[in-house]
This record gives C-alpha cells, sequence and structure tokens, in this order.
C-alpha cells in the first residue's frame, strides 16, 4: 500500500526539524552530522542505540517483518548496519 502523500510530506517535515534542533549540539559537540546531511535523500534515517543485549536486532528484525539482523545474547557486530531499500 502506497503511503499517503500528505502524512509522507508530514513525516518528511518532522525529519527536517528534528535534524535542524540537532544541528546546534552537533555542531557544539562536534558531531558527526554534515551541515547538508539533510539534502539528497527522501528517506528518513534512524539512529538506534542501546546496551547490549537490549533487543535492537530484534526490534529491527520485527519492524522490518524479516530477519535483517543477526539476534543473540553473545555480541553479533560491533560496526553501523545501514538497511536501504534495493530493487523489489
Amino acid at each position: 500500500a502506497d503511503v499517503d502523500a500528505k502524512v509522507q510530506r508530514e513525516v518528511l517535515d518532522r525529519c527536517e526539524a528534528l535534524h535542524a534542533s540537532l544541528m546546534p549540539l552537533n555542531e557544539k559537540f562536534r558531531g558527526p552530522l554534515s551541515k547538508h546531511s539533510d539534502r539528497g535523500t527522501s528517506l528518513p534515517f534512524v539512529f538506534l542505540v542501546g546496551n547490549h543485549s537490549s533487543g535492537k536486532s530484534s526490534f529491527i528484525n520485527y519492524v522490518m517483518g524479516r530477519k535483517v539482523q543477526t539476534a543473540g545474547v553473545a555480541p553479533t557486530d560491533d560496526c553501523f548496519t545501514v538497511i536501504a531499500p534495493g530493487p523489489t
């Protein structure tokens, strides 16, 4: 099912507002956000963090509706994972 254009615009507007509100903190603490990191994409980005074995991978798998991340008691990765749409 396609997302209603009005809802999509509202989500993107809120993402842009969140990005704008984070930039002063990013600049103050010399964070990783580029000054133009909100350009060039229409996809919202989510940064999911949490303690070891707190359910981050299980949450991603649940939201995606399929196994995307390996979940387990032992640490399964020590890097960032980017999940993006691919060919359908």
